[in-house]
């Protein structure tokens, strides 16, 4: 078995393969915005060097649309019967995992109707460590939760708007800061998973266990930057 290997990026710790290229120069490690992808296909699973998932469930449906958003999307609905919960996996560039410095994770995320949705933040290829995350349920509460607890505050939310979640990380000190829209809804919360040589590698997204066949989510703008600096690149300055 190949152990991982780890090197620095951004001045920051990243477990993952040898010879990572991770991200561009200035820390960002994913910046799937989907605006090149063709419309009204099904995504591919080229990872984040295509601005792509690295894994979409067969249980599910993942195609770039340019409506209800303002801009061109990934939409997920169920194809067939709804089952499991299950959806599309983003993952770091270079299948790297963040365990030291700061973090940043963003995306905008339109649940279209009244249904139970997710957004799950783990490592890089498997779900056992919970960094943090959202559940939204059918009546309009979204509940944040982590490793440490769940749920742990809950907030009204809309169906059928677009708004944007963000989660910034302090992985030497284990806390993280949730915002929505640029309101700092939670700050300096542990996030609860041991400091066993695993980080922060993959942003699971989709549709709860035994919901609606109308069930249908859409995200765009899935961005993730690494480093002291990088937290505050790209318009991502914090509120």
């Amino acid at each position: 078995m190949r152990t991982p290997s780890r090197c620095l990026f951004a001045g920051v710790l990243l477990v993952g393969m040898a010879n990572v290229h991770a991200g561009d120069p200035d820390g960002g490690l994913l910046d799937a915005t989907f605006a090149g992808l063709p419309l009204n296909q099904p995504i591919g699973t080229g990872g984040a060097a295509a601005g792509q998932p690295t894994a979409v469930s067969a249980l599910v449906n993942a195609i770039v649309r340019d409506a209800p958003m303002a801009s061109r999307h990934l939409e997920i609905t169920w194809d067939g019967a709804p089952s499991t919960a299950s959806g599309v996996r983003f993952s770091l560039a270079g299948g790297v995992e963040v365990e030291r410095n700061l973090l940043s994770i963003t995306l905008d995320f339109h649940a279209h109707v009244a249904s139970r949705y997710y957004v799950q933040i783990r490592e890089s290829t498997s779900a056992a460590r919970s960094f943090g995350g959202i559940y939204l349920m059918e009546e309009g509460i979204l509940s944040l939760f982590d490793a440490a607890g769940s749920p742990i505050v809950t907030f009204d939310f809309p169906f059928g708007q677009s708004r944007t979640l963000r989660w910034d990380y302090d992985l030497d000190a284990r806390t993280y800061d949730f915002s929505i829209d640029g309101a700092r809804l939670v700050q300096g919360r542990a996030h609860g998973v041991p400091d066993d040589g695993r980080g922060i590698g993959s942003i699971l997204v989709g549709l709860d266990w035994n919901t609606p066949a109308n069930t249908a989510l859409s995200v765009d703008n899935v961005r993730v930057f690494a480093g002291t600096d990088a937290l505050f690149a790209h318009g991502f300055d914090p509120p």
